[in-house]
């Protein structure tokens, strides 16, 4: 295929991990010196829509947001139900249009097939990825380009603490327990969903330890708790989704001899919020039934934290199969009570075993030297395979239909 000579970047400009990683490809393009234009889909009133003004409140962005160019080649960024418009829009001949998605079960939905193959090419961000696509009948090329870290444009680290975050904004959100630095911190990011299942970290933690223990487990999450529905005369009895306080605050009552736990209900956290609580964290937990990358896993690990994971999922090409802390699972069919039909009765996900994450959990805080030692190797790797660089060249390498 031809030379890529211009791009035009279709993607939302949110906080979603969606956004977060086009947001962190299209530095990445503008770093290496692509002509491009960068379209961002902000949140109307019912789905997403472009958007269409030069002005963007991100400094780094701004430069190329809806900068006027021509262009040969497309990049779609957002879940395949928005393909359709844009390719409509952006067909013509000589131009290759691209999409970049991701799925987080073995099989895609009926529907993304016959989409994803209206395109010149797809790219996922795994080879999990990418056996499901071809396994689920797409025939145009799928390439793996894996996700970059969002945090690299924020510059060199502070030459004092070594830390780029902003840890004061961030001790505001964790309260009391939070300013402790002897205090051994666990981490979680996730939606609250049964997908992501956050509620599962905080069973293994409320059986890993006690009040007694000099531990924190913080959990940073949306306003939402998508697992559930409630009705309230105040919205007209329209169900609503509750908010995931009230989830823990249950959780909690029944465990009264509990350790802290701090929930920060927040989807703006900054970049720079969100780079604190990865420095400030000791040990980094997610037990989801299905991932598609896992960009919270991700940055951990590359930042040299230890990482106790379900071991089923994308995030097998960086944490690799034999990971120190991975978690065993059954496979169980994808059941969602709250969105039931969102899944086949045939799609399956993984049940990971709280008793044994648990069991991580206490060894991680118990012998903390090794586990940060381990997990030092573990970003020793991520550095080189997951450079920018190689992750860049692997993109440009898809963007020109390279093999």
């Amino acid at each position: 295929m031809a030379e890529l000579r211009a791009l035009k970047y279709i993607s939302w400009g949110d906080t979603t991990g969606y956004a977060v990683a086009a947001k962190a490809y299209v530095r990445a393009l503008m770093d290496a010196g692509v002509a491009l234009t960068w379209t961002p889909m902000i949140r109307g009133r019912r789905a997403y829509e472009a958007y269409t003004s030069p002005l963007w409140p991100c400094a780094s962005l701004a430069p190329v947001c809806n900068r006027a160019m021509d262009y040969d080649t497309v990049l779609i960024h957002t879940v395949p139900e928005y393909f359709p418009e844009w390719i409509e829009r952006e067909r013509k001949p000589g131009r290759r249009i691209l999409g970049y998605t991701v799925w987080e079960l073995e099989r895609l939905p009926d529907h993304w097939p016959a989409i994803l193959n209206r395109l010149d090419g797809v790219i996922v961000p795994t080879h999990w990825n990418a056996q499901a696509f071809r396994d689920s009948g797409v025939t145009v090329p799928v390439f793996v380009v894996p996700h970059l870290s969002q945090f690299e444009y924020l510059g060199k680290l502070d030459s004092e603490s070594g830390q780029g975050g902003d840890h004061a904004a961030l001790n505001r959100r964790l309260g009391p327990f939070g300013n402790d630095p002897a205090r051994f911190m666990f981490y979680s990011i996730a939606y609250w969903s049964h997908r992501k299942a956050p509620y599962l970290v905080l069973e293994a933690y409320l059986k890993a330890f006690t009040r007694h223990d000099r531990v924190l487990l913080a959990i940073k999450t949306g306003e939402q708790d998508f697992t559930r529905w409630r009705r309230h005369w105040r919205h007209g009895f329209r169900r609503r989704h509750p908010s995931p306080q009230d989830a823990v605050e249950r959780r909690l009552s029944a465990h009264p001899d509990s350790p802290p736990v701090a929930v920060i209900m927040d989807e703006t956290l900054s970049d720079a919020e969100m780079l604190a609580l990865h420095e400030k964290g000791d040990c980094y937990i997610a037990l989801p039934r299905a991932e598609g990358w896992g960009l919270g896993a991700f940055e951990a690990a590359r930042l040299g934290k230890p990482v106790i994971m379900t071991g089923y999922g994308g995030q097998l090409d960086f944490l690799e199969p034999g990971f120190a802390h991975r978690v065993e699972h059954r496979m169980v069919p994808a059941v969602d009570p709250a969105f039931p039909a969102s899944h086949r009765p045939s799609d399956r996900w993984a049940e990971p075993s709280v008793d044994q994450a648990a069991a991580h959990m206490r060894f991680v805080f118990e012998h903390s030297s090794h586990a940060r030692e381990c997990a030092g190797r573990v970003a020793q790797r991520l550095s080189g395979d997951f450079s920018r660089d190689a992750v860049t060249a692997a993109l440009l390498r898809a963007l020109e239909m390279r093999t």
